[in-house]
């Protein structure tokens, strides 16, 4: 058998599901798969579940000599030592030593990367901000991720953990993020913030077309009503404040 290029396996971990694909330099990909995080699962379930689906790629471009895993994971995490410490959306994962499970499970050597920040680095190497010195990247899903660019470097901060656009608060008595915190982006906005808000507008008795749903309730079934005109799917512009006028004098 004629030996292929090599290939890199990726892995993209998130909290609705995780994504395996095999990718070589230029960059092409040759096979991938896609398949539900148990995100409510131990994590050793989880990491069993992705080191599979990374045999089931290698399986698929067998001929490829297979250099090692890159895995992109939702943070906090410590790139240096591949634990991820906190997930927001992974509820039961708690300082899980992530490159080296995989490296037991899969026996390929692993490298680790908050999954905002590598697919900044990704856009400005080779994607939509191919050339640019400055560039800030958002991912909007399950979660809000960010990563930022500057000068043309990844912007990481001292532990890894800057450019966490998602966890910004915008109202401090806001609702309560998967993060701890309250009032964040991710509350609002992700996929998981838009599903809390339209169940609390159902649960205050509001008749919408979603109430019907039931579990069935998602981002793509809520965007899918505000294409039809459900104003309880549409988000509404904040009426202007008016001046304090007891402040102003």
């Amino acid at each position: 058998m004629a030996i292929g290029e090599p290939v890199a396996i990726a892995v993209d971990l998130g909290g609705t599901q995780f994504r395996v694909a095999a990718v070589t330099r230029l960059p092409e990909i040759l096979h991938r798969i896609a398949a539900p995080t148990r995100a409510d699962a131990p994590p050793h379930t989880v990491i069993e579940d992705i080191a599979r689906a990374v045999a089931e790629v290698c399986d698929g471009v067998a001929g490829h000599p297979v250099q090692g895993l890159g895995v992109t994971a939702p943070g906090p995490l410590d790139h240096e030592t591949g634990v991820v410490f906190q997930a927001p959306n992974l509820p039961t994962w708690r300082n899980v030593p992530l490159v080296a499970e995989l490296q037991r499970t899969t026996g390929f050597d692993v490298h680790l990367g908050n999954d905002a920040n590598l697919a900044a680095l990704a856009e400005a190497r080779c994607g939509a901000g191919a050339g640019a010195r400055h560039l800030v990247y958002l991912t909007v899903s399950t979660g809000i991720g960010s990563g930022i660019i500057a000068n043309g470097r990844l912007l990481l901060g001292k532990h890894g953990a800057a450019a966490e656009a998602g966890h910004m608060s915008l109202s401090l008595d806001g609702p309560l993020c998967g993060c701890g915190n309250r009032g964040c982006l991710e509350a609002y906005a992700s996929g998981t913030g838009l599903v809390n808000r339209a169940r609390q507008a159902i649960s205050a008795g509001r008749k919408t077309e979603l109430t019907e749903l039931g579990r069935d309730l998602d981002a793509r079934a809520i965007a899918d009503a505000a294409s039809r005109g459900c104003r309880h799917a549409t988000p509404r512009r904040p009426s202007p404040e008016r001046p304090d006028r007891d402040r102003a004098r």
